[in-house]
């Protein structure tokens, strides 16, 4: 199986540099065209299904870069849970600065009533399961870049995911062979479409 993970288009509060973790923040028209400039690529293959996180930014994204699709959405690949963060940024809670750079580093929003890494692995292996169970060839996730950053850290680790850059719409493809998940690319939109100046906002939920 291939595994096609994509993460949405730039979104109104990537714009704002807000954490937007489960609130439903709409692509801008930027982010439509972040869609739009890796529909070529995605249409070259036949897809057996295609997925998507259920919020509107990564709904939005599959139905551009693939406008003949229905895609089944999932709870299972929202971003990580912010809690009391989301529509916020650091700059609007200055007296918690330190404790927001802590829960990014860690990738740990508990303190905030949100998600940690390992509630959002748990719930993404829930998905992948799902996929493993099936007979597929080629599938679509559209998802955030905090589920592409948990696909990577599941396959690669730690230490070698600190230099990968998650733009948005960036491609990461995935293959599930004899009972394992391996990672064989990560594609910059801008490689796709010069074009597009895709946004590195990977830092931002």
């Amino acid at each position: 199986m291939r595994l096609f993970m994509v993460r949405h288009g730039e979104s109104e509060n990537n714009l704002k540099k807000l954490f937007t973790g489960w609130v439903d923040s709409p692509l801008t028209e930027k982010g439509y065209k972040e869609a739009e400039s890796i529909r070529p690529f995605m249409s070259q293959f036949k897809f057996d299904k295609v997925y998507s996180s259920d919020l509107i930014r990564t709904v939005e994204t599959a139905k551009t870069a693939l406008p003949d699709c229905t895609p089944v959405t999932t709870p299972l690949l929202r971003e990580y849970d912010v809690g009391s963060l989301s529509n916020k940024s650091s700059i609007d809670c200055p007296n918690q600065s330190e404790q927001i750079a802590v829960a990014f580093k860690n990738r740990d929003y508990t303190p905030f009533g949100g998600e940690n890494i390992e509630i959002v692995q748990e719930r993404l292996n829930k998905f992948l399961k799902t996929l493993e169970e099936q007979d597929l060839k080629n599938v679509a996730v559209f998802a955030h870049g905090g589920i592409v950053l948990t696909m990577l850290l599941k396959i690669l680790g730690q230490h070698n995911i600190g230099a990968i850059r998650r733009p948005n719409c960036c491609i990461a493809v995935f293959d599930y062979t004899n009972g394992r998940w391996t990672c064989s690319s990560l594609i910059d939109p801008k490689l796709l479409n010069p074009s597009c100046d895709s946004n590195d906002q990977g830092n931002l939920l």
